[in-house]
């Protein structure tokens, strides 16, 4: 039992020792040369507007609801969501009640998220109003 209990902590200190000089190595590789560099290529990106060209809330919110349907059983891809909410178009390999549940859900994080940008606070009339 001592004897796998040596070897398990030789392992992880061995483990930690690499960590610690690899640590080391990128703190010593990080010279003001290629700080330099790096900050020119981040300024080139920026200029370029490339993280302006993906609508990257639009993809987010895709993600969730395609993965949020699947675990109640829809089959429909992160692709054809796209599709199907920016285009109007459905995929004949799906049913249309599954293209259906990805619909609705996006109905109601789009309801969600403008009640939210509004502002509005709860009260009894909006619960009234939500039960109608």
């Amino acid at each position: 039992m001592n004897m796998l209990r040596q070897r398990f902590h030789t392992k992880k200190t061995n483990s930690n020792r690499n960590r610690k000089r690899y640590k080391n190595k990128v703190r010593r590789d990080m010279t003001k040369e290629n700080k330099d560099l790096l900050m020119k290529l981040l300024q080139q990106h920026k200029a370029l507007g490339i993280s302006d060209q993906i609508d990257f809330d639009k993809s987010y919110l895709y993600s969730i609801i395609t993965h949020s349907t699947a675990i109640e059983g829809s089959t429909v891809t992160e692709v054809e969501a796209q599709l199907l909410f920016d285009e109007g178009i459905t995929s004949s390999k799906r049913t249309m009640l599954e293209q259906q549940m990805n619909l609705d859900l996006k109905v109601a994080y789009d309801y969600g998220r403008e009640w939210i940008r509004r502002h509005e606070p709860i009260t009894t009339d909006w619960q009234l109003l939500g039960a109608l």
